[in-house]
């Protein structure tokens, strides 16, 4: 079993940051499902991480608010613990290929 994922949706929220040698891109990605016999919709917005290095920034361009994108990649463990010593996890979806609906793919490594 591969620890991967492939989905598609428009961005909802961007933030994008620039780091001494890496720039981070958060994101969210609308996604829709239509129940199935109806028209009926239900849209939850998945966060998403894709990290690049700072020579590499142009590629995040890519990704704006109201573009419709396929996005791939991983999902990353995250564990931390608070200032009152409570333990926290969470998954993190992390891109590592992304691309407009009718463009060519980029990949980020």
């Amino acid at each position: 079993m591969e620890n991967s994922f492939r989905t598609s949706g428009y961005v909802a929220f961007v933030d994008k940051r620039t780091f001494s040698s890496s720039s981070l891109c958060r994101f969210s990605l609308g996604l829709t499902r239509v129940k199935k016999g109806t028209n009926e919709k239900t849209t939850a917005f998945q966060p998403i991480e894709a990290w690049v290095k700072n020579e590499d920034r142009d590629k995040l361009n890519t990704i704006e608010m109201g573009k419709e994108l396929i996005v791939e990649g991983f999902f990353k463990p995250d564990v931390w613990k608070d200032v009152e010593g409570i333990d926290h996890q969470r998954l993190v979806m992390v891109a590592n290929k992304f691309y407009l609906r009718e463009d060519k793919e980029i990949e980020i490594r």
